[in-house]
């Protein structure tokens, strides 16, 4: 049962990640925000896909998500790290076919209205829960 969710965001999802943290929270989950912290922050995006990758690798009862402007960097990173499987989520009916082995889903705001993005988050969710997974430790652990 998903019971955390692990997000970050680059300075330009940052409102779009606060939106999500406020509706997410008021369906019972756990928000754990991993930055940015302030809209005017600058974020690395090597290190906050990282840290969304090491704890969803670490936590099998939980998922991330990952909001960038555009491009896919945050995302390859999370992949990297062992029993973090991603989707790339451009428009809320993808998630329908990419969430039976994924736990971390990175959202393109540049493609994506709010509403749509919230709904694929809460997709997954939902198909996580019912189909619970086993993890996949085919990829190496990155130490």
């Amino acid at each position: 049962m998903i019971k955390t969710v692990y997000i970050g965001s680059d300075n330009h999802g940052y409102k779009f990640k606060k939106h999500l943290i406020r509706d997410l929270k008021q369906d019972g989950l756990v928000l754990v925000d991993l930055g940015v912290y302030k809209i005017e922050e600058q974020a690395s995006l090597e290190v906050l896909g990282r840290e969304v990758g090491e704890k969803v690798s670490q936590d099998p009862e939980s998922i991330g998500i990952l909001i960038q402007e555009k491009g896919l960097d945050m995302c390859i990173i999370a992949d990297k790290m062992a029993d973090v499987h991603s989707t790339v989520c451009l428009r809320a009916k993808e998630i329908e076919y990419d969430t039976q082995n994924c736990n971390t889903v990175c959202l393109n705001q540049s493609c994506m209205d709010y509403p749509d993005s919230l709904l694929a988050v809460r997709k997954l969710i939902h198909y996580r829960n019912e189909h619970k997974q086993v993890p996949d430790s085919t990829k190496p652990s990155e130490s």
